[in-house]
């Protein structure tokens, strides 16, 4: 698959998908009933949305359809293969007159105000494009944009109106299926820079760490490309690129996979494991977002400090594990540049703005770390405790703490022994807990009850999130060596952007 595949790929809806494979499906007589480069050009011009010259083009020939031969719904559906000499042999079986002709190449029509013409070889693209357009839109719509091309006397402006009005109801249309344009935009930018760092097409390896420091450093310095001043924007914009390409490829084997049955003699594919593998194309559901609502809201499980520690990890979702130092940079030193742009509104300049470049990263990768792994001591913290308030409330039996235990714990069963000291690690916990939700007296409250059944696995959730995070940046190769010397050769860098953005705002 191409660079330029995965941008006209990327975010398609299920709709569009079906009704350009459809377009590319559709058979007469055993053949193809549109060429394939007819049905690639109305789908590049879709999804780009750069149909606006076909849909002109297209209403002057339903008026030429309309007027000259009859009505266009017979000539644009009539029984066959649409090819360029099918065309060629329509019109040419007809009189021609001082409003139309037929020329070696095509047809041309004369207006009062400018004339016209369609050629063969592009009827084709525009009859794949009113298949299409039928489609996604419908008839009705349609007709009742095409029925005043019928009217014997027409200017070409007139027809150019009937045109836009075409063009909105696509527009319209796609709305819903497809990302907006400044997305799509951005999106191309990224793949331009991958294939000019490549020399030529990429795959998903291309996306890696220094790649989008690179860029952000190109474009953010030269001003090019306001969309990607800041460095967090250009590390999600190229994540969220990658997982593009993961789910492109994924779908596309999918697509192209065994039968679908239970027969694994046939080779055939469990239709389960088929609904497994496109339940893994998207991300897990956030427990941070969980958590605020009821029941779970009623306890205070993390505190808004907390939240905003790890709201990013989970906001990110795989982009993070795809892509950790990019993470951690942008962690670190996104934050500092937002210090810097909230400086800005606010009015700083000259030494002041300087200063603050200079001071803006108020942390370090090692202490971004060592938060992150605070965090996660506080979630297991609260699971303790929470097991001890649920355990004297009655809502657990001691066989089932097992799942709040940490991960380290060994073996799936628990002994009296054991569980006895789990409780009183449990209870000294409760002690140190003094939060909304944790207090004797909140258990009085049947959906403070209901609260801890359903958050505490939700921070289960966000404490095994964080702890596999850790120990993933704890794997990770770094081109400085560790995270501390990393940490000093970004910096540089860093500051050196930052200074060239910022720096002469005076």
């Amino acid at each position: 698959m191409s660079a330029e595949h995965y941008i006209l790929e990327a975010e398609k809806s299920s709709e569009l998908v079906a009704a350009l494979r459809l377009l590319a499906e559709t058979e007469d007589g055993g053949q193809p009933r549109f060429p394939p480069e007819a049905c690639r050009a109305v789908a590049k011009a879709v999804v780009c949305r750069n149909y606006a010259s076909a849909l002109h083009e297209l209403c002057h020939l339903v008026r030429a359809a309309s007027v000259f031969r009859g009505g266009y719904v017979d000539f644009f559906w009539a029984v066959g293969p649409v090819r360029s000499s099918r065309f060629r042999g329509v019109f040419g079986t007809g009189p021609q007159t001082p409003l139309f002709r037929v020329t070696g190449d095509g047809i041309a029509m004369a207006y009062r105000d400018k004339p016209f013409s369609v050629s063969f070889g592009r009827m084709p693209v525009l009859a794949a494009m009113m298949e299409f357009l039928i489609t996604a839109i419908g008839f009705a719509p349609l007709d009742d944009i095409f029925a005043p091309l019928a009217r014997p006397a027409m200017t070409a402006a007139e027809v150019s109106a009937q045109a836009n009005a075409l063009s909105r109801a696509l527009y319209d249309w796609l709305k819903e299926h497809l990302p907006p344009l400044q997305a799509q935009r951005k999106l191309g930018a990224l793949v331009d820079f991958l294939k000019a760092r490549r020399g030529g097409d990429f795959d998903r390896d291309a996306i890696d760490d220094q790649a989008i420091l690179d860029f952000w450093r190109d474009t953010a310095t030269t001003r090019e490309l306001d969309d990607f001043r800041t460095f967090t924007s250009v590390f999600l914009a190229f994540g969220r690129l990658r997982q593009v390409i993961d789910s492109a490829d994924s779908l596309r084997a999918l697509d192209q996979a065994v039968p679908i049955g239970t027969s694994r003699e046939d080779g055939e594919v469990d239709p389960h494991d088929i609904e497994s593998f496109i339940d893994a194309v998207g991300d897990d559901a956030n427990p941070l977002v969980a958590l605020d609502d009821a029941p779970a809201s009623r306890i205070k499980f993390l505190n808004a400090k907390e939240r905003e520690a790890c709201r990013f990890l989970f906001e990110c979702g795989r982009m993070a594990d795809l892509l950790p130092l990019s993470f951690v940079r942008s962690e670190v030193f996104g934050t500092a540049q937002s210090r810097i742009t909230q400086g800005l509104r606010t009015g700083t300049k000259g030494e002041l703005l300087a200063q603050l470049i200079d001071g803006a990263c108020s942390t370090d990768y090692r202490a971004y770390r060592d938060g992150l792994a605070e965090l996660s001591g506080h979630g297991r913290t609260v699971l303790l405790a929470s097991a001890h308030i649920m355990h004297n409330a009655g809502i657990i039996k001691r066989p089932t703490v097992v799942p709040l235990r940490p991960k380290a714990a060994s073996g799936p069963s628990i002994d009296n022994t054991e569980a006895d000291a789990f409780f009183e690690e449990a209870r000294r916990a409760a002690k140190g807990i003094s939060r909304q939700g944790f207090r004797p007296a909140d258990l009085d409250d049947d959906e403070v009850r209901e609260g801890y059944v359903v958050g505490v696995p939700l921070v289960a959730k966000v404490t095994d999130r964080i702890e596999a995070f850790l120990e993933k940046l704890a794997r990770h190769p770094l081109p400085g060596g560790n995270w501390d010397a990393q940490f000093g050769q970004d910096r540089l860098v860093f500051t050196a952007c930052f200074q060239a953005i910022y720096g002469d705002v005076t």
